[in-house]
């Protein structure tokens, strides 16, 4: 999408602002004397004239800055100091169109300053020029629109003999070593309160700041939470959300979540606060949101934008946030038992077509069948382990009531002495993050393949029959045969 040009972004904004500062060093030589930028910058303000002429004083006072190079005449109407000049001017936003057309002619005109903007003659249609949006962290973003090279290199007016004087940064740093700076670009950085550097930027600049932005984008449960600010005067915008949802290949598939109005509010406050929520009807297992707030003129103007992560692993466990048919269970663990898990139901409506996914989330589900408050690792508002286990290495622990603590990793294929060694580490790693021993946290290892031969070891092991035999005692209501078949004593249930 292309930018949106001058007019339109002033049209969008220019209610919002109240004032214009102008800050700007000029140069004269040659038999004309004609006054020309070095460096401007011109700022959009939502604060007033005086605002910004008492900012300008500040600035004076606070630089020392000699009476003689600024933009006012000495006593006794004598000319201005001829040489380098520093143009501090507040303007009023009556007098943008007049601004605005003198900059296409090539000519600043502001107090008693009268400047040439460039070192050419040009006449430019500055309103239908592009602005581009300027990202600043912690600030009002801004739409920037520059021309020109900062480059201090000026031949001017030919004098009686046909030679045209020069001047380069050498001159100008000599004129800002006679009123107390080290060189020119301390000076500019100090007039202009922003980085300036040869070959950075333009040497004539237009900011205009975007007041409406997005504070925070927030996931809930199972909605996008968007908290943001905006200026009164720009009267009313729109959020946009969507999701770009990753798709198997790393590819990735865009929704709209929707579409929602920002209303301006009564009262007298400048600035108001906006919330609006957008609904996940189906949370994605992971993936980016992205918000934008514009406002549509003759074309959109994006006034700002935000894109966050999407938590994973227990949003796609909304499958099971409301009552799942016994039936479904059923079809599911027999099909991993047979072969046929492709044409279950249960696979079919998952969000995650990924079997190792759906297989996690079920066992977690028949672990919390058996009460035994299952936490899914993969989701990362759990993950206290990030970090210090390899991919794999678990997948869920599991809290008894009794405060039993079962370990538990999964997996479509065969236990290996790989997938023992990793699930051993992974408890050890955890029991040192929650200061327990390592002994005291149960490891069960449980695969999709229909058996599993016992390793001897400290590790349950168990295959989709087991998980079969555990779904009938769970429906029969035999909880603490279930648990035993986990590997718990029947002593430590509560049942």
């Amino acid at each position: 999408m292309a930018n949106p040009t001058v007019e339109e972004v002033l049209g969008v904004l220019r209610p919002s602002f109240q004032g214009i500062d102008l800050r700007g060093i000029v140069v004269a030589l040659g038999d004309k004397q004609e006054w020309r930028n070095v460096f401007t910058v011109i700022r959009f303000s939502d604060k007033t004239s005086q605002e910004i002429s008492a900012e300008h004083d500040r600035l004076i006072k606070l630089n020392a800055i000699p009476a003689k190079i600024l933009n006012k005449r000495s006593d006794g109407n004598t000319e201005p100091y001829k040489g380098m000049r520093i143009v501090l001017a507040s303007i009023t936003t009556d007098k943008l169109d007049q601004l605005l057309d003198g900059i296409e002619q090539n000519i600043v005109n502001v107090n008693d300053v009268h400047f040439r903007i460039f070192d050419r003659d040009l006449a430019l249609k500055l309103k239908n020029q592009e602005m581009y949006p300027h990202w600043v962290a912690d600030k009002w973003q801004t739409y920037y629109w520059g021309w020109g090279d900062q480059i201090a290199n000026f031949d001017g007016t030919p004098n009686g003999q046909g030679k045209r004087p020069r001047l380069d940064s050498r001159d100008l740093d000599k004129q800002a070593r006679s009123i107390g700076f080290t060189d020119f670009q301390q000076l500019a950085e100090r007039i202009i309160e922003q980085s300036f550097g040869h070959g950075i930027g333009h040497a004539f600049q237009i900011f205009a700041p975007i007041y409406a932005r997005i504070a925070s984008v927030d996931q809930l449960n199972d909605s996008i939470k968007v908290i943001g600010d905006f200026h009164r005067a720009l009267g009313d915008l729109m959020l946009e959300c969507s999701l770009q949802e990753n798709k198997q290949g790393d590819h990735r598939s865009g929704r709209s979540l929707g579409k929602k109005p920002v209303n301006r509010q009564t009262g007298n406050r400048k600035f108001i606060r906006y919330s609006r929520n957008f609904l996940l009807t189906e949370s994605p297992e992971s993936g980016r949101i992205q918000v934008s707030l514009y406002k549509q003129a003759s074309t959109r103007v994006d006034l700002d934008n935000r894109q966050t992560s999407l938590g994973s692993g227990i949003r796609s466990y909304r499958a099971f946030t409301s009552f799942v048919p016994g039936q479904d269970i059923t079809e599911y663990l027999r099909g991993l038992t047979s072969g046929t898990i492709l044409n279950c139901k249960l696979l079919k409506k998952f969000i995650s077509k990924e079997q190792s996914k759906v297989f996690e989330y079920v066992v977690t589900y028949l672990l919390a069948l058996c009460h035994l408050n299952p936490i899914l690792l993969s989701n990362l508002r759990h993950d206290f382990v990030n970090g210090g286990l390899e991919a794999g290495s678990a997948d869920i622990m599991a809290l008894a009531q009794d405060g039993s603590v079962i370990l538990v990793s999964c997996t479509t294929g065969m236990p290996d002495r790989n997938k023992r060694d990793m699930l051993i580490a992974a408890r050890t790693t955890i029991a040192q993050r929650i200061n327990i021993f390592p002994r005291t946290i149960k490891l069960v290892l449980i695969t999709s393949k229909p058996s599993v031969s016992e390793s001897g070891e400290e590790i349950v092991e168990l295959a989709s029959t087991d998980l079969e035999q555990l779904w009938e005692r769970i429906q029969g209501g035999n909880l603490s045969e279930a648990r035993r078949l986990l590997g718990l004593e029947s002593g430590s249930s509560i049942f």
